[in-house]
């Protein structure tokens, strides 16, 4: 899958919030598949904002039924707190996940970092992958959960005003 990126294009602005509008959930969880033009691969693409989670169904499929995981937590406002967002979700997402990326920047200067690092994996065979859309007030929280829950041979990077960490 390419993704074209066009900085500054209008037409890219109304296609990012076309798609962030059904991606991206209000409260709680959302579950999409994304398929990869000529069907060769699909994706899962988890959403979670404070509220609700995904039932242990929706979970097992995004898994079974997916040849990848992407899983976005919506906490860039700056005001949820990790007790606001469902436990078993992100326990499920940080266990499972093999990269994670706390990207705790108030504009989008890590966008090239963030999504370099997480392509090069993604091509070298990773399954499943979280990013942590929050702020730098909430970044070592959102760490302390990521430690708490993430599996062994999970890697962690901080993205933010200090720079990668």
């Amino acid at each position: 899958m390419k993704i074209l990126h066009e900085k500054g294009s209008q037409r890219k602005g109304a296609a990012d919030n076309i798609l962030a509008a059904l991606l991206v959930p209000d409260s709680g969880a959302s579950f999409h598949t994304l398929i990869v033009p000529g069907g060769s691969k699909n994706i899962a693409n988890v959403g979670l904002s404070p509220g609700g989670g995904l039932s242990k169904r929706a979970r097992r499929i995004a898994i079974e039924a997916h040849d990848f995981v992407q899983f976005n937590i919506h906490a860039e406002a700056g005001t949820e707190q990790v007790a606001d967002f469902n436990a078993s979700t992100l326990r499920w997402g940080f266990e499972r996940s093999q990269q994670i990326a706390i990207w705790c920047e108030p504009g989008s200067s890590f966008y090239d970092n963030v999504g370099g690092w997480l392509v090069s994996a993604a091509n070298a065979g990773s399954k499943f992958q979280t990013i942590i859309n929050t702020t730098p007030s909430q970044a070592e929280a959102w760490r302390a959960a990521v430690d708490r829950w993430k599996g062994r041979n999970c890697e962690v990077r901080l993205f933010g005003p200090e720079g990668l960490q």
